[in-house]
């Protein structure tokens, strides 16, 4: 037994190989990604970032400082939302962090408006956008479409992560490593402009700095005002801004104080002390004249490149459901993922398509899921019966809802249907689209919809389900014996899905569902 497991495994472990390749070419970010699945969700984000900023306006630089930590290490994949006891937030540079309370909020919010579409890593890009724009900054359109990372490991951020001794021509490598050049390092160095620094980070500047005193590249007035600040051997966890005398506005200030020695971190003021990256702090520092540049506008170029380092897209990762934990990516969430391409193919009917509702009855899919989601949380073996009464119906008479219908001999009282459940979902979903759209939409597809929430609801990714089907006028039991039975040899049931337009693959795939049922399944 453990042998044709193994096996099976690694046939389907192939396949998915096969078709992610096949499908992830081509898939990008792309500015409004969510404009149909989830229209709301920069609304959403923005709303929550606001709500968050106005009880601590320390959040905005925390959540900045996020997407940068999180975009250094693996690419821009949250893997630095994930707990866990070697996780890349518990490593020393990562500690400091402050946001994921935001993000948890927004990614709660979103998931109640739309389970299973947006990712944590979009929502981190999106948040540290709005933290920008919070601080006076100007703001910028965001590509979204990113995946959610499925590793996250401490060790990764060694070498990655610029720190706050590197000298610049390590920063500066650190920064092409990632495709970003010089003009993006001193730009997105400009964000200090807003945030703070505990005194243990700097303090060893202004004590027996090599020996020899405080750091000789520090203005000496200045010296003597952070030693007041961070006396000798005193609290270390003591937080000073990064940007002398505007430390809550998003402007070129941080790049004036560099100028006059007035850098908190050592690595900041050595931006003064290269030729090239001092070109560029002048050049922000520059009012007039064809040599001058400005931040706000550069900042965001520099952002758009910096969020789309490593990003994962198409069939990459995952879309998590809490972003600190990585959904169970095993064989379930493998086959559900085999399972997508095909159950598009299998309901996807002559006359259907995406939206097809989005005027007669736009609030469709919203009802749909959440009579699905409120089923599910009361008992989630509702999952796995949504999904087997969808199998069931396309194989008779195919996809039309007559698996619905009652009598004496329709198809619900064929042997191979007796133990179907997620009939009352159906119902309660029909009876508030009535209400809503009296006459409008089909119990088959409520049937499809459901499926697909199903399989989100159970970890497994979501889909655009095409609609427009009608509802059959014709249910018969006798008809069920079109349907795969446990006992078919596999000749049988290549046969039966032949039959209705389906290969091998998607034999297999469509198999795979079982991974959420329970057994007397036929």
């Amino acid at each position: 037994m453990e042998g044709n497991c193994f096996n099976q495994t690694v046939f389907l472990f192939t396949l998915l190989l096969a078709i992610a390749a096949s499908s992830v070419s081509g898939h990008s970010t792309r500015v409004g990604f969510y404009s149909s699945t989830c229209p709301r969700a920069e609304s959403i984000v923005k709303s929550t970032v606001e709500s968050h900023f106005k009880l601590d306006p320390t959040i905005a630089p925390g959540l900045l400082r996020m997407h940068f930590h999180d975009c250094f290490v693996r690419g821009c994949d949250a893997s630095i939302l994930i707990d866990g006891p070697n996780a890349e937030k518990t490593a020393p540079a990562s500690q400091f962090l402050k946001g994921y309370k935001v993000i948890d909020d927004a990614k709660f919010q979103l998931e109640c408006e739309c389970p299973g579409v947006v990712s944590c890593a979009d929502i981190l890009a999106l948040a540290a956008r709005d933290s920008v724009v919070l601080t006076k900054g100007t703001s910028w359109a965001v590509p979204t479409g990113r995946r959610d990372g499925t590793v996250s490991k401490a060790s990764d951020t060694d070498g990655n992560m610029p720190g706050f001794q590197d000298t610049v021509d390590v920063l500066k490598q650190k920064f092409a490593a990632k495709g970003l050049n010089t003009r993006d390092l001193v730009t997105l160095v400009g964000a200090h402009t807003i945030g703070t620094a505990a005194c243990e980070v700097f303090s060893y500047r202004l004590y027996n700095f090599t020996s020899t005193g405080a750091d000789p590249s520090i203005n000496p007035a200045f010296v003597s005002h952070l030693q007041a600040l961070c006396p000798q051997n005193r609290d270390g966890s003591r937080q000073i801004a990064l940007d002398t005398g505007s430390a809550d506005r998003f402007d070129t200030s941080f790049f004036a104080n560099l100028r006059e020695g007035k850098g908190i971190l050592e690595s900041d003021q050595r931006l003064w002390t290269d030729d090239l990256t001092k070109t560029f702090v002048q050049r922000f520092l520059e009012v007039r004249g064809s040599l001058g540049l400005s931040f706000n506008v550069e900042f965001g170029k520099s952002m758009l490149k910096m969020s789309n380092i490593e990003v994962k897209t198409g069939t990459m990762g995952e879309i998590r459901k809490v972003c600190s934990k990585m959904s169970c990516f095993n064989h379930r969430v493998l086959l559900l993922t085999l399972l997508l391409p095909i159950v598009v193919i299998l309901v996807e009917g002559q006359g259907t398509r995406v939206g097809f509702y989005s005027t007669s009855c736009p609030k469709v899919e919203s009802i749909v899921s959440s009579t699905v989601q409120s089923h599910f949380k009361s008992d989630p073996t509702i999952a796995p019966g949504l999904l087997r009464m969808h199998f069931h119906d396309c194989f008779v008479q195919g996809c039309d809802g007559s698996i619905l219908i009652d009598g004496p001999n329709a198809e619900k009282t064929a042997p191979p249907n007796q133990l179907l459940r997620g009939y009352e979902v159906i119902d309660d979903a029909k009876t508030q689209l009535e209400a809503v759209c009296p006459g409008v939409v089909s119990c088959a597809d409520i049937l499809a919809l459901a499926a697909r929430d199903s399989v989100v609801l159970t970890s497994g990714a979501s889909w655009a389900v095409p609609t427009g089907r009608r509802d059959g006028t014709v249910s018969q039991s006798s008809d069920a014996n079109n349907l795969p039975g446990f006992r078919d040899t596999v000749d049988v049931q290549k046969q039966k899905f032949a039959d209705k337009g389906l290969n091998t693959q998607d034999l297999v795939t469509l198999v795979g569902k079982h991974f959420i049922t329970q057994s007397l399944i036929y």
